[in-house]
């Protein structure tokens, strides 16, 4: 199973638990996160790709809305 945790939720819900209560820190021994982010890559057919740019809506999509929220507000939670 995996599943995206965002950004601004890793380091709250890592300092919840007992594993990680200092948050995302860096290994000692790599120096790195043992948490690494998303790269966010895109993987495109181009034939389709091309296809979907030339069709009637020329590739474009309703624009769409990925808020971030601070836990406490505006009604957001914490991650149990």
């Amino acid at each position: 199973l995996t599943i995206n945790v965002e950004y601004n939720q890793l380091d709250p819900m890592l300092r919840e638990s007992p594993a990680f209560k200092d948050g995302d820190v860096d290994d000692p021994t790599t120096g790195y996160s043992p948490f690494p982010g998303n790269v966010n890559n895109l993987l495109v057919k181009i034939p389709s790709y091309a296809q979907v740019l030339a069709g009637p809506d020329q590739g474009v999509v309703d624009e769409f809305v990925n808020p971030k929220y601070k836990v406490g507000v505006m009604g957001c939670h914490e991650f149990r």
